[in-house]
């Protein structure tokens, strides 16, 4: 028996936005495909209730990294997406995915965030993950909230794991960018949290750079 395919959405105070992620993927998968639609609602003021959707209506603002963690602890499986709120994908993402998929050797295939390449690590607004990969490497770094734990991460699957990265033509996306943590009432200053965890790896590792950009990262125009 096949994994479900599971579709996973972190939002925070984006309704609209969100609902246009879910639209999008509604419409772009193949007809017949079993799957699920997972919101995790990081609003404690708004519950959600959406029609089709498994909706966790977190009681506090726990931030994008747990819950990301949440999805990869609780709904695991070969066939599992996460996606930012204010993503839109577009006919064809699926198949292009699952083509990339077929390379054994990749452990994360994500949507690369063209103009938003941190000099230390890759910031993707959606990605596919390879359980193999999660029990070899573990999970995001919940020390880093919102920003940096996927630079974190790339890092790690570029460094400890014996996978690669892969990220996807940006003609099968389009991310609004930075929609959700903006609106978080303390922003600033968890932003500047997040990057000082950072920062500390990369004072740590002065070949750093050199790893992630050039060690097990590639493109794939599918």
């Amino acid at each position: 028996m096949e994994d479900k395919v599971n579709f996973c959405i972190t939002t925070y105070k984006n309704v609209d936005l969100l609902m246009g992620a879910i639209e999008s993927l509604r419409k772009t998968v193949p007809q017949g495909l079993d799957y699920n639609i997972i919101v995790i609602n990081d609003d404690p003021e708004e519950a959600l209730r959406i029609k089709g959707v498994e909706v966790i209506n977190n009681l506090v603002n726990k931030g994008y990294t747990k819950n990301v963690n949440t999805f990869l602890r609780e709904y695991l499986s070969s066939q599992t997406y996460i996606f930012n709120d204010d993503l839109v994908v577009r006919p064809g993402w699926y198949e292009a995915m699952l083509k990339a998929q077929e390379n054994k050797d990749y452990g994360l295939i994500g949507f690369l965030d063209e103009g938003k390449y941190s000099k230390y690590g890759y910031l993707f607004s959606a990605f596919w993950i390879n359980p193999e990969l999660v029990k070899k490497i573990g999970l995001l770094d919940e020390r880093m909230i919102f920003h940096c734990s996927d630079a974190e991460y790339s890092y790690r699957v570029a460094t400890k794991s014996d996978y690669k990265l892969v990220f996807l033509s940006s003609k099968y996306w389009l991310h609004k960018g930075f929609q959700a943590t903006s609106k978080f009432q303390n922003f600033v200053e968890v932003d500047k949290l997040d990057n000082a965890v950072w920062r500390t790896f990369i004072e740590a590792d002065p070949e750093l750079d050199a790893k992630v950009a050039v060690r097990r990262i590639e493109r794939a125009d599918l």
